[in-house]
């Protein structure tokens, strides 16, 4: 028998609607092959950021000026201080890596109301969104009217944090730790949840080296695999190996891809309240402006997001002071490996699978 399967997706990578189906062949409710064209369909998919010259050095534009790309913004400002050997200023560091603590939080409670609109667990996903509902306005204080312009620049950041910024973030820590717990409970118990994450969507360690699997979905597999964090190297914070190791189903399943993230959620939480601490005590410097030179410039890296490795190049004319951004997610690896991590899956399961790997509605608009 075929089932088609079809995949609707108004993707943060392009203002283009895409609408992607695959064939599912199937035999006694487990799946056998997979006919699609993701692989073809997606390798060149990137998002394409174009500045105008008076937007000097500013690598991008305003139509992309959406939380969920907060990463991205960053991102853009990092290649091209890297590129100009251009030095951020502690406390502008600092408060970098704050927010993309407070951007790995929202992006993480975002990643468990997919996860619990899949398993059909409803109060599991009321406490994923308060939580994610203290976090969000947050973020959102950042990208606020008074506040000019994009907030992230190169050579730091454009203004100083809110009146009242870091007290909110203090205050957040606590209602968070009680949601985190709850969460891991959930994980850790014989539930409704739990057991139908466990054993689905297994991914090797070796199929997520072969497949250029990074962040979440490339820790579950490997649990020598580093937590991507800006803050740790700075701050002297470790991930809890006990936390880690504390395991249900089989190493790279979907329970696994859920209990990493919360593991990340609780060390952001720790990471957060350090930070904190520390801005207070450093001195207010926000920006070291970049040095751009007369020459033209063509120059690529990766960037750790929260959902693992960026891979961006920028091109521009410095003359102008423009510069233009291609970019491509770790999601899109995934994209191109659903066949073989689908194979030999119950039909039933694909949703729940798919919302392991973050491939959901709530961030990409997937339906």
């Amino acid at each position: 028998m075929t089932w088609q399967y079809p995949i609707k997706i108004n993707y943060l990578l392009s203002d283009q609607k895409t609408a992607l189906g695959f064939t599912l062949r199937y035999s006694d409710n487990r799946i056998v092959s997979i006919d699609h064209s993701f692989m073809d369909r997606f390798r060149d998919i990137k998002l394409v950021t174009r500045c105008g010259p008076e937007q000097a050095l500013l690598p991008y534009a305003d139509n992309f000026n959406k939380l969920e790309l907060l990463d991205l913004h960053l991102m853009q400002c990092i290649l091209i201080e890297s590129h100009y050997r251009c030095q951020v200023p502690e406390y502008a560091r600092m408060v970098r890596s704050l927010l993309l603590e407070l951007y790995r939080l929202f992006n993480h409670f975002n990643f468990f109301i997919s996860l619990a609109n899949a398993v059909h667990f409803t109060k599991f996903g009321r406490v994923s969104h308060s939580c994610r509902s203290i976090v969000q306005p947050l973020l959102q204080q950042i990208q606020a009217p008074q506040i000019p312009g994009h907030y992230f620049i190169p050579g730091g950041v454009n203004s100083d944090l809110p009146p009242g910024f870091l007290e909110r973030v203090i205050r957040s820590l606590n209602p968070l730790k009680t949601g985190l717990k709850y969460l891991q409970d959930q994980f850790r118990k014989k539930t409704i949840l739990s057991d139908q994450l466990e054993n689905i969507g297994i991914i090797s360690r070796e199929k997520a080296t072969l497949w250029h699997f990074s962040g979440p979905n490339r820790r579950a597999s490997d649990r020598h695999y580093q937590t991507d964090s800006t803050a740790i190297d700075t701050l002297n914070v470790a991930s809890e190996s006990e936390e880690i190791n504390f395991s249900k189903g089989t190493a790279g399943d979907a329970w696994h891809r859920g209990w990493i993230r919360l593991t990340e959620v609780k060390l952001s939480l720790n990471i957060l309240e350090q930070l904190v601490k520390q801005i207070f005590k450093t001195d207010v410097m926000l920006s070291n402006p970049a040095e751009i030179s007369g020459n033209s410039t063509d120059f690529a890296a990766h960037f750790t997001s929260a959902e693992g490795n960026i891979k961006g190049q920028i091109t521009g004319n410095a003359n102008e002071k423009f510069f233009t951004g291609k970019y491509q997610y770790p999601v899109l690896n995934v994209l191109t490996h659903l066949g073989p991590i689908l194979t030999g899956e119950r039909v039933s399961s694909i949703g729940i699978i798919l919302s392991s790997l973050n491939l959901n509605p709530v961030k990409y608009h997937f339906h």
